[in-house]
């Protein structure tokens, strides 16, 4: 019989067959309370290169799931999801337009699906990382938390040709 072990137990979480007893899990992790964020935008109808900001994190949340949902109207749109830095009045640079979801038609009607991995950029292995660590992974270089705070944003890629509503929900955790 083997015996694994997740990274609470090995020192790294890559060698699963052998206890570092030493290895103590940041409390941080393990404690975290889980919260709700829900925006809705409606009544849009957008052109290309048109920004949605649907809501602010800290650079230290942790975002778990992250549904897109929307009634499909029109016959034309496409949207990407990203972050972008606040800035001081929700004006701030991109950081990475597409981490989460890109092209992400709007003609149809969108169920509420979770769009956290989407653009391939991300794994199901990054779920529970900081905001900062998933830039990293996408087309920033972050090396330590630079204590921002961040946009969720969709990009139009196309603008809509009709109006359209669209609902953002995150399940995530605080970096307070």
């Amino acid at each position: 019989m083997a015996r694994f072990y997740s990274d609470h137990f090995s020192s790294d979480g890559s060698n699963q067959t052998s206890v570092d007893a030493q290895r103590r899990i940041s409390a941080g992790l393990s404690h975290g309370r889980l919260r709700y964020k829900r925006s809705i935008v409606s009544a849009m109808d957008s052109a290309n290169a048109d920004e949605v900001r649907f809501a602010q994190f800290k650079s230290s949340d942790r975002i778990i799931e992250l549904l897109l949902s929307g009634d499909g109207g029109g016959s034309a749109g496409t949207i990407n999801l990203g972050l972008y830095k606040s800035g001081s009045a929700h004006d701030g640079v991109v950081i990475d337009m597409d981490l989460f979801a890109s092209d992400i038609d709007t003609t149809g009607v969108i169920a509420r699906v979770d769009q956290f991995k989407e653009s391939s950029t991300l794994t199901d292995r990054d779920r529970g990382k900081t905001l900062w660590e998933l830039a990293t992974v996408g087309a920033a270089s972050y090396t330590s938390d630079p204590m921002e705070d961040w946009d969720l944003t969709g990009l139009m890629d196309a603008g809509s040709d009709a109006v359209l509503e669209l609902v953002l929900e995150v399940y995530y955790t605080s970096g307070d």
